[in-house]
C-alpha cells in the first residue's frame, strides 16, 4: 500500500499553526466559466484550486444543474486538461452535505438519500466532505438537538465510507455543526475541524 501525501489544506492547517498565514480561496460554482478561471488562476499562481459543489447544486438526482458528484467531478478535471492544470493541484469539496434537499421528507428518508450522496462524492474523487446535518425534516420537531445533529452527522461519515476508492488522500471531512465535531473529537481523539474517514 503506498503512502498517502499531506492533505493540501492540512497542509495549510500547518502553515498557519507555524505563524504564517496563508489561505485558499474556495470557488463554488459549476458554470464552465467560473470553473475556468479558478483552474487557470491555480495554474498560473503555482497553487491548489479549491472548486466546490453544494448538495442543492450537485447530487445523485441531478441537483439543479443536472449533474451527479461523478459528472461534476469528470467536468472540472476536463477542463483542467484543457488549460494543464495537473489533477494533483485540484481539490474538490462537497459543500453542506447533508439532508438539506430532502428536507420535505420523514427524517430517516431524507438521510438515506442524504448516505447515498455522501458516498457518491467521495466515489467521485470529492475530498473535503463537508457534512451539515443542521436542518430540520418534514417530521422532525422544530428545534433539533446537538445530539441529534452529531448522530445525523455520523450517519453520514459512515455511509461516505461506502464510496471510498482508491486516492491519493483520504477524505478531508468537516462539520458544519460544533455538537457534531466535539462529539467525533471526543469519540476518536481528532482535532475539531476535521476528521479522516
Amino acid at each position: 500500500m503506498s503512502r498517502l501525501s499531506p492533505h493540501p489544506l492540512l497542509a495549510l492547517r500547518k502553515s498557519r499553526d507555524a505563524g504564517r498565514p496563508v489561505g485558499l480561496v474556495s470557488v463554488c460554482s459549476a458554470h464552465p466559466l467560473v470553473l475556468e478561471a479558478a483552474l487557470t488562476e491555480a495554474r498560473d499562481s503555482g497553487s491548489v484550486a479549491l472548486i466546490e459543489a453544494t448538495c442543492n447544486q450537485v447530487n445523485q438526482d441531478g441537483g439543479y444543474t443536472g449533474m451527479r458528484p461523478d459528472d461534476f467531478s469528470a467536468r472540472v478535471r476536463a477542463l483542467a486538461d484543457l488549460i494543464g492544470l495537473p489533477h494533483d493541484r485540484i481539490v474538490l469539496g462537497g459543500d453542506h452535505l447533508g439532508p438539506n434537499p430532502w428536507t420535505r421528507l420523514p427524517a430517516a428518508t431524507a438521510m438515506a438519500r442524504a448516505g447515498v450522496m455522501v458516498a457518491a462524492y467521495v466515489a467521485a474523487g470529492f475530498e473535503k466532505i463537508h457534512l451539515d446535518c443542521s436542518m430540520r425534516c418534514a417530521d422532525d420537531p422544530a428545534q433539533l438537538t446537538d445530539a441529534l445533529i452529531a448522530e445525523r452527522a455520523g450517519q453520514a461519515l459512515r455511509d461516505s465510507r461506502t464510496g471510498r476508492r482508491p486516492s491519493r488522500h483520504h477524505p478531508l471531512l468537516c462539520c458544519r455543526h460544533r455538537g457534531a465535531t466535539a462529539r467525533w473529537r471526543d469519540r476518536g481523539g481528532n482535532q475539531p475541524g476535521h476528521y479522516h474517514a
